[in-house]
């Protein structure tokens, strides 16, 4: 008949201590963390840039609206935003926050430079439009 060795202290040595299991729990739960904070940054990083590409779209219609209609970017003119939203239009419809921020949109044609549209929420906003 088979015994298990013996360790030092008379006592058979079976399964994992309750340290060692906490241990294990802890590491694991540490792993899930870090898991769901990188998945929350990787989301707000997809809204922000989806917010910037809504800004660059709502900005590339109303300027496509004010050259084929030859209106001045000066600043002053009102944006008729019947020509510019709507089906079959420039852009099919004002666009909103994927962050549940709020867009505030320009009445006037902007000057080159600035945005027609601009988000509440710090850092939905492009570094550089010059080009827009």
């Amino acid at each position: 008949m088979y015994t298990p060795p013996v360790p030092p202290t008379g006592r058979v040595a079976r399964g994992i201590t309750l340290i060692e299991l906490t241990v294990v729990i802890v590491v694991m739960l540490t792993l899930i963390s870090v898991l769901f904070m990188a998945g929350r940054a990787y989301k707000e990083g997809a809204d922000r840039a989806n917010c910037i590409l809504n800004i660059r779209t709502v900005q590339q219609s109303v300027r496509s609206w004010q050259n084929v209609n030859n209106v001045p970017a000066d600043g002053v003119t009102a944006i008729d935003e019947d020509e510019v939203y709507g089906d079959g239009k420039f852009l099919p419809v004002r666009p909103s926050c994927p962050a549940n921020g709020s867009y505030t949109f320009a009445v006037a044609v902007p000057v080159v430079g600035s945005l027609v549209v601009d988000c509440d929420i710090d850092g939905h906003e492009p570094e550089d439009s010059v080009g827009w």
